[in-house]
């Protein structure tokens, strides 16, 4: 139908220590089933390390949270307390408020040749939200004709590209602590 939003087909998170973490959904009901997993590992997470903060690019993700939770009709006082006590830092409002680039695009993609170095994306596979997007129906026009093979190695490239994008994010995040810290005015003591 018009008003039918698209499938939240895999939520990726990248912990402090380098793990990817993926949660999955392939119709409405694992779609519910990822948004539980993910607050509810979130919300483990915190418990944990009440500091923790979520770093992502741009509005999207807290918009598809909230989007989530109310068309799921769960979780939405969670999901609205996490979003609002600040857990959710979004580095494209820092990198706007922060950043001159010599481009006119602020794309997360574009910034990163300053921050990825060797591990710069090349340009094979899923390399954006819209190929994502693509590969995505490849997987599942190969579950509906029984390629099981084909259908696995769409997946792989849509978790490698998630995993990709937040590594990317972390670097990002790293990156503008570390000129941060470059840029603060050094104080001296005066004897």
């Amino acid at each position: 139908t018009p008003t039918d939003q698209g499938l939240e087909y895999l939520f990726g998170s990248l912990t402090a220590t380098g793990e990817f973490v993926p949660f999955w959904a392939h119709d409405r009901e694992q779609e519910r089933a990822a948004l539980v997993g993910f607050v509810g590992w979130l919300r483990e997470r915190l418990e944990r390390w009440p500091d923790l903060h979520v770093f992502h690019y741009s509005p999207y993700e807290r918009t598809a949270l909230t989007r989530l939770a109310a068309r799921h009709g769960v979780l939405r006082d969670d999901v609205a307390q996490i979003l609002d006590s600040g857990v959710f830092v979004d580095l494209y409002a820092v990198v706007k408020a922060g950043v001159r680039v010599g481009s006119s695009s602020y794309s997360i993609k574009r910034l990163e040749p300053l921050y990825m170095g060797d591990e710069l994306r090349d340009a094979d596979g899923v390399t954006a939200g819209g190929d994502s997007i693509i590969e995505y129906q490849r997987y599942r026009e190969a579950v509906a004709a029984g390629d099981a093979t084909e259908a696995a190695a769409r997946l792989e490239d849509l978790r490698q590209y998630n995993e990709y994008d937040c590594r990317s994010t972390l670097r990002l995040r790293d990156w503008l602590l570390a000129h941060a810290d470059a840029q603060a005015p050094q104080v001296t003591a005066v004897p």
